[in-house]
């Protein structure tokens, strides 16, 4: 399972029978990186990104694996045609090996199932070659993120709040709990519900469990 506050996806798989299944955690409205952490000057053609996410962009576009993805990036706006394209591409490469990939789900994790391998290991090396050489690694986090969160608040508070609501935590847990990544210390059951209901908090802090 991928660490919950990584702000780009990560492919880091567990195996589940047959099954393997990746979540993308991005901590909403956390930022990986400041500018001043990352040398952009190797790349020659950068844009100039300006928006809420520009610095997720900048880093995105710098890691971009061919000039179709970067053309993606490059006006801080993934259609749904290009995140169509890079699912497309991912589910192709993945086929190919052996392995099964349907869709993304509402938050960018997915699911894939690896009959076609010799099993999880070589299931975990193949997802994570196509996420990279697909552009998934690049597009899809800000693809479905920009969307939940267009102006790229710090929403930890909100999410710690909808986390509270969901009763998979203890009332005492707080945005910074959230930020220090110390959710599985504070869940009140099952850990698995409590992943469950993260992902669905990051979507949509405002919204989940509000029933």
């Amino acid at each position: 399972m991928a660490n919950i506050h990584k702000a780009i996806v990560a492919i880091t798989l567990l195996a589940v029978g047959s099954t393997l299944t990746a979540c993308n955690g991005p901590g909403t409205g956390q930022r990986q990186t400041s500018s001043e952490e990352v040398d952009y000057s190797h790349i020659t053609d950068m844009p100039n990104f300006s928006g809420p996410w520009a610095e997720e962009f900048r880093n995105a576009y710098a890691k971009a694996p061919n000039d179709e993805i970067r053309a993606y990036l490059r006006d801080e706006n993934i259609t749904e045609a290009e995140k169509q394209a890079v699912t497309e591409a991912f589910r192709t490469c993945l086929s190919t090996q052996g392995v099964g990939f349907t869709d993304f789900d509402f938050d960018g994790g997915f699911s894939t199932t690896f009959e076609g391998v010799s099993g999880s290991e070589e299931a975990n090396r193949v997802t994570n070659e196509c996420a990279a050489n697909s552009g998934v690694d690049d597009v899809i986090f800000l693809y479905f993120q920009v969307r939940a969160n267009p102006q790229n608040r710090d929403l930890s508070r909100e999410i710690a709040m909808c986390m509270v609501r969901s009763e998979t935590v203890t009332p005492s847990f707080t945005a910074e709990n959230y930020r220090s990544n110390e959710i599985e210390g504070f869940a009140a059951s099952d850990v698995i519900a409590t992943r469950e209901a993260l992902r669905e908090c990051q979507a949509a802090p405002l919204e989940a469990f509000n029933d």
